[in-house]
C-alpha cells in the first residue's frame, strides 16, 4: 500500500483540530510517498475501503484510524519512495491519483479497467500506465488487486457471507482465481483467514 497526500489539506485540518500535530511526522514523510507492508498495510487499506463507503462522522473515524496505523506502523512495515531530495508529487498529480482510486472504490465490486481510468485522466493507456506506477509507487492492476483483497478482508471480517458471495462483491469471477490470489497476498485462504480472525477476537 502506497500513501501520500497533500501538505495544504493537513494544515487545513490541524486548524480544526490540533491533535493532528501528533501524526505530523508521518504525513511529512508521506509527500513523497511511503510504502506499507505486513499487517500495517492491510488494516490501513481496510480503512480506506471504509473512506469509500461511508460518509460523515463515521468517514472522519475512518480517516482519523487510518492516520493511527500509519503513524504507528514499525519501521520494518515502512519505507519512502523516494529520496529525501526528490520534490513531492504536485498538487495536480495528487488530486488525479486521488481522483482514481475513487473511481476503483466506486468499482470494487464490479468491472474496473485501465481504459476508463485513462480516459478520466485524459490520457493514453500507455501513458496513463507510467504516470500511475510513478505517483503511486505501484502498477495499477497491482492496485486495483490490493484494494479488492483488502476489501474481502473487511467482509470476511465483518459479515457472514460465504467466500463465494465475497468472491462476487469483490470483483472476482472465478473463485479459484480469488483463492488464489488471496492466499498469495495474505499467505492463507479466505477461509483461514477468516478462522484466524475470529480466534483473535474471541480467544476463549
Amino acid at each position: 500500500m502506497v500513501f501520500q497526500f497533500h501538505p495544504q489539506w493537513f494544515h487545513d485540518c490541524q486548524k480544526l483540530m490540533p491533535e493532528l500535530a501528533s501524526v505530523e511526522s508521518v504525513l511529512a514523510r508521506a509527500a513523497r510517498g511511503i510504502e506499507f507492508i505486513g499487517t500495517s498495510a492491510t488494516t490501513a487499506a481496510e480503512e480506506l475501503i471504509a473512506i469509500g463507503h461511508t460518509g460523515g462522522i463515521r468517514r472522519l473515524q475512518h480517516i482519523l484510524a487510518l492516520l493511527v496505523i500509519l503513524d504507528e506502523a514499525p519501521n520494518d512495515e515502512s519505507q519512502p519512495l523516494a529520496s529525501p531530495w526528490t520534490p513531492p508529487l504536485n498538487p495536480a498529480g495528487a488530486d488525479l491519483v486521488d481522483d482514481i482510486l475513487g473511481y476503483i472504490f466506486t468499482n470494487i465490486e464490479g468491472d474496473i479497467r485501465m481504459a476508463d481510468a485513462a480516459a478520466r485522466a485524459g490520457m493514453s493507456e500507455s501513458g496513463f500506465s507510467r504516470y500511475f506506477r510513478r505517483a503511486s509507487g505501484q502498477n495499477f492492476t497491482d492496485t486495483v488487486r490490493k484494494l479488492r483483497l483488502a476489501h474481502a478482508c473487511q467482509l470476511l471480517e465483518h459479515s457472514d457471507a460465504t467466500v463465494a458471495a465475497i468472491c462476487r462483491r469483490v470483483g472476482y469471477y472465478n473463485l479459484s482465481n480469488f483463492n488464489r490470489q488471496f492466499r498469495r497476498e495474505h499467505d492463507v485462504t479466505p477461509r483461514e483467514y477468516r478462522e484466524i480472525h475470529q480466534i483473535q477476537q474471541n480467544p476463549t
